[in-house]
This record gives C-alpha cells, sequence and structure tokens, in this order.
C-alpha cells in the first residue's frame, strides 16, 4: 500500500508544485486507509509524515472530529435542536474529555437559550484548577478575553459563547438557506469568530441533516491563515499576498477537481477539504524548505 505512490517524492531542491499536493493527498490517504485496517508494519516511508502529525485529507477522519460526530452530533436533533452552538461549544474545547465532563453535567445545552455560561465557565476552570486539561489547542486561534482575575472558562462562556448565543435567531435563518457561506456570515463579528473559527463550526454541521446537502458544500470555502499561505507557496505568491473570497476559491475548486481525478479518491472531497489539505502543504512545505517545523510531532494514539 504504502510502495504505491504514483507521483514522487518532493525534494527540496525543487519549488512548490501540484504534484507535491498529489503526493501529500495520496501518502496521508494510504496512511488513514493503513491505520483503520490495523496494519502494523510501515506505515510511511516518507520522513516528514512519519515525524510530525497532520490532519487527515478529509476533516471528518480526524480522531478528534470523529469523537464530536459520534458523541455529539448523533445525538442532536436536526429539526430542534441548535447543532450549530453544540459545534461551536465543540471546537471552543476541542478537548473529548472535557466535553464529555461538561456532556454529563448537562452544560452542553439542545438550545441555546438554556446556555449557563457561568456553570459552563466554572466547570472548565475547576478542572484546569486541579490540574486537569481544559481545553485542545488546535483551534484557539483567537486570545481568550476575560476581565480582570476571571479564569479562562468563565472568560470565554461569557466574552466568546455567550455572546454567540445572543445571534440565535441570525444563525438559524442562515442554516435554513442551506448554505456554508450563509453560516460563516451569520456568525461574523462576535468576539472569538473570524472567519477561520466559523467556518469550522460551518464544517462541522455539513456532518449532519442540517447542512450534509448545502449548496455551497463543493464550491464555498473559509480562508484560513494555512490555507492561504499554501496557495501562495504553490501559486509563487508572498506568503501574506491576500486573496479575495471567489479567487481564493476559484483557486480550490481547479485543485479538488484535478485531485478527484488524478486519484480516483472514493467520493468527492468538500471544498473545506480541499482548503485544509492546502493548509497541511504549508506545513509540510515549511519543514520540506528548512523554515520551521509544525508544533506537533507524530505520536500513535488510541486514547485521550
Amino acid at each position: 500500500m504504502i510502495n504505491r505512490c504514483p507521483v514522487v517524492p518532493p525534494i527540496p531542491s525543487e519549488p512548490p508544485c501540484f504534484q507535491h499536493v498529489l503526493y501529500f493527498v495520496w501518502e496521508r490517504e494510504c496512511i488513514r486507509i493503513a491505520k483503520e485496517n490495523n496494519y502494523d508494519g510501515e506505515l510511511t516511508k516518507d520522513p516528514i509524515l512519519k515525524q510530525y502529525r497532520f490532519c487527515n485529507v478529509r476533516r471528518r477522519d480526524d480522531r478528534v472530529s470523529k469523537w464530536i460526530i459520534e458523541n455529539m452530533l448523533v445525538h442532536a436533533d436536526p429539526e430542534e435542536d441548535d447543532i450549530w452552538f453544540i459545534t461551536a461549544i465543540a471546537r471552543y474545547v476541542n478537548w473529548p474529555p472535557m466535553l464529555q465532563k461538561l456532556l454529563s453535567e448537562g452544560l452542553v445545552p439542545c438550545v441555546v437559550e438554556e446556555f449557563d455560561y457561568a456553570a459552563f465557565g466554572e466547570c472548565i476552570d475547576a478542572v484546569t484548577r486541579a490540574g486537569g486539561k481544559g481545553w485542545g489547542g488546535a483551534y484557539m486561534t483567537y486570545p481568550p478575553r476575560v476581565e480582570k482575575g476571571q479564569a479562562k472558562g468563565i472568560g470565554t462562556a461569557k466574552h466568546t459563547l455567550a455572546p454567540l448565543a445572543g445571534r440565535a435567531e441570525s444563525i438559524r435563518a442562515a442554516v435554513r438557506e442551506n448554505r456554508v457561506e450563509s453560516v460563516v456570515t451569520s456568525m461574523l463579528g462576535v468576539h472569538g469568530w473570524q472567519m477561520f473559527m466559523c467556518g469550522q463550526v460551518a464544517a462541522d454541521l455539513t456532518y449532519t441533516p442540517q447542512l450534509e446537502h448545502a449548496e455551497d458544500l463543493y464550491t464555498w470555502a473559509p480562508i484560513g491563515p494555512g490555507s492561504l499561505r499554501g496557495l501562495n507557496r504553490l501559486n509563487g505568491r508572498k506568503l501574506d499576498a491576500v486573496w479575495g473570497q471567489e479567487d481564493f476559491n476559484r483557486h480550490l475548486r481547479d485543485l479538488k477537481n484535478v485531485l478527484e481525478v488524478e486519484l480516483e479518491l472514493e467520493g468527492p472531497l468538500s471544498l473545506h477539504d480541499v482548503q485544509n489539505v492546502m493548509c497541511e502543504m504549508d506545513k509540510m512545505w515549511r519543514v520540506l524548505y528548512g523554515e520551521g517545523a509544525p508544533r506537533n510531532l507524530y505520536k500513535p494514539e488510541t486514547a485521550y
């Protein structure tokens, strides 16, 4: 399985190119398939993929995403529940043991009007005061707002989650529009909710009946900082070059079409998956060219 990649591995002497993207997608998918089939041999011969942790090609295949889907999303009622708020909590906390505790104590509400930010925040702060882990680090891209003497849990609950709950009616209306972009736009502007984080919530909704058939599932994706750098590298632009949303989406759609044809992937990629790939490519290119390293090393993990 790991020896049949149809594309040669990238080397430091060549610039970023689409062949590198093909290589990464093939090799990362092979690693996933091997692990899911309990393959006990060498997962990859690629030194970069061996050493560092890279997300899956499809976001829903990542370990935390699978936990959230299986333990939070499949139990929600798509007709009655504010699944968007459940996913907002899930991604801001992003640590399954803490999420399980919040669920067990009834602090993840089905509808936002039942959100008790004080009890929610205190639950997390009690865990961290005792030396436990209250947060996962993958999506903490925005500084938490806390008042003097206030801990992170209550600060996040009061200043980041509670104000989002105040947008409930407009976000519910956006979900009914059946468009990823509408959901993202409806959340923007609340403290802590820039496009990247809003996009994570909308992506989770596409794993539920609410947005699984969204009109723009394959045509629109939020602009993330990593995917932006990846596209800039691929197109020979400065790393901080700015893209308009339509140009960003158009380039991702072109990539999506070629990936699906060249690699004969099983099932289509959402456009969010493609932007996720470009984020991972930025990490891979950074290592390849000696510019730095991803913050997380690869460690086989089966439990939290």
